[in-house]
């Protein structure tokens, strides 16, 4: 239809063209040859035979005047066909056409106008066409490369866009995986594999951050990275990263069967030397002498230390191997923190240091293992009475909260101790961190390492923040049952 109009529209541009032409032979050559017939006829009244003579002679003109405007007419319309042709092949994109006009009027002038056009946007093409094909040749030599790292990674790679259509999976995911590229690729990932379908739920939840797992494959063992690729908030595409830690992971369990063999080898004779002292000091302390009475003393409390650093080093092997098991139910956090405190009332007493603890009113219950969550609070005070001068005071608060949508429970433990070093600060829940102070205050250096894992372990969070010279305050947030 569209074809059809512009066929129409050329026709009646010529027929318009013609009528204009005559329109203006008209104007100029008839009518004044009438008006010039007309007067003579008026002015010198001439006999019918030099009348029909004149009017010979006029028609005679007319018809020379018609046939030199019509012929003009065509070879105006023929020149004008010639240029609308060329305009055509140039807007099709024929560049290399030339239109051939020898009119020597301003329509040759027109003609070589369009074909000085067409020569310029030739040559622009042709440069334009040169450097889209270096570019393209750049980026496809750039995407060889960025593939070839991607497929030579050492770590599966898997890339499906905003559809879950798997575009990219490298050799290694092949391998960890135990699948061919030929059975994902362009495929919904989830469905085309059991294996991956595993992997579901992170991306699920990798929609707000980017979320790390540990996955059993059968004989394997897959830490999961999974994270979305997003450009203005509109996800384009998932990426996965698989790394295969089977051989660390069996290097953890030898590493956590020693460990445990060497703390049960010395617990043995331990519990039996605290078990003795314990007793010779409640029954026998009056007939004991004094030198003898504090040498068991001491035994029985460097004992007590020991057992305390053996259990800190066994707890954890176990958490590192993923072997403690969580008793988890609903507890109160308020509850385990007053039954713990009395425990610190000796070494309270002894600094001379306030203790102050509040909660807010009807505190909700968490999921957790009560043991654990004692042992993290038990850790968090007893740091906060170890690094507090005399007179010192540790506050204590509980209080609801809301964090990135989520309630917690959040228990803040503040002191107004020595505060840590800012060069410290970094390395403070390392595995066997401990402060420059260690000399005066000795410890494994495990006890913020192992209450940061059990909190971990809750889905919970630990912070602080700390003044050197003034004090550290340590939170503690946990979900809500």
């Amino acid at each position: 239809m569209k074809a059809k109009m512009i066929i129409f529209d050329k026709f009646f541009y010529r027929i318009k063209i013609r009528y204009k032409l005559l329109t203006t032979f008209i104007v100029i050559t008839i009518i004044p040859l009438l008006i010039l017939g007309i007067a003579y006829d008026i002015i010198f009244s001439p006999n019918d035979h030099e009348q029909f003579l004149f009017i010979i002679i006029i028609l005679s003109v007319l018809i020379i005047s018609i046939i030199l405007a019509i012929s003009a007419s065509r070879h105006f319309d023929k020149a004008i066909q010639t240029i609308c042709l060329g305009a055509d092949m140039l807007s099709k994109g024929n560049l290399n056409y030339r239109i051939e006009l020898k009119t020597h009027d301003e329509m040759e002038d027109i003609a070589a106008a369009l074909n000085s056009m067409s020569f310029k946007l030739k040559i622009f093409n042709d440069e334009l066409e040169l450097k889209i094909q270096a570019a393209t040749a750049e980026l496809q030599n750039e995407k060889q490369k960025f593939e070839s790292i991607l497929m030579g990674l050492g770590e599966g790679l898997i890339i499906a866009d905003k559809e879950d259509r798997v575009f990219l999976i490298n050799s290694m995911a092949e391998k960890i995986l135990g699948i061919n590229h030929v059975d994902i690729i362009g495929k919904n990932y989830h469905f085309c594999h059991k294996k991956i379908n595993e992997i579901q739920a992170l991306v699920n939840l990798s929609e707000k951050k980017p979320i790390e797992r540990i996955l059993e494959f059968k004989e394997k063992t897959i830490r999961v990275n999974v994270a979305s690729i997003k450009s203005s908030q509109k996800k384009l595409a998932i990426a996965m990263i698989m790394h295969d830690i089977t051989e660390e992971k069996e290097l953890e369990k030898q590493k956590h069967d020693f460990v445990s063999m060497i703390t049960h080898d010395i617990k043995s004779p331990l519990t039996a030397i605290l078990g003795f002292s314990s007793l010779l000091l409640t029954h026998y302390n009056e007939k004991m002498d004094k030198r003898i009475y504090d040498s068991i003393t001491t035994i029985n409390n460097s004992g007590k230390k020991i057992l305390y650093m053996v259990d800190d080093f066994l707890l954890s092997s176990k958490l590192e191997a993923g072997y403690l098991i969580m008793d988890m139910k609903p507890v109160r956090i308020d509850k385990i923190i007053d039954d713990l405190i009395p425990t610190f009332n000796a070494q309270l007493e002894e600094k001379n240091l306030t203790l102050n603890y509040s909660y807010e009113k009807d505190l909700p219950e968490i999921l957790g293992d009560a043991v654990q969550i004692d042992r993290v609070f038990s850790n968090l005070i007893n740091n906060a009475i170890k690094f507090t001068p005399s007179k010192g005071t540790i506050n204590i608060y509980g209080k609801y909260i809301i964090d990135g949508g989520e309630r917690y429970i959040e228990i803040s433990i503040g002191d107004t101790g020595i505060g840590i070093p800012e060069n410290e600060i970094e390395n403070i829940f390392n595995k066997y961190s401990t402060s420059r102070d260690s000399a005066k205050h000795k410890g494994t250096g495990l006890g913020l390492y192992i209450s940061k894992m059990i909190i971990e372990a809750h889905n919970g969070k630990i912070s602080f923040t700390s003044k050197e010279g003034e004090g550290t305050t340590f939170y503690i947030k946990f979900k809500c049952k």
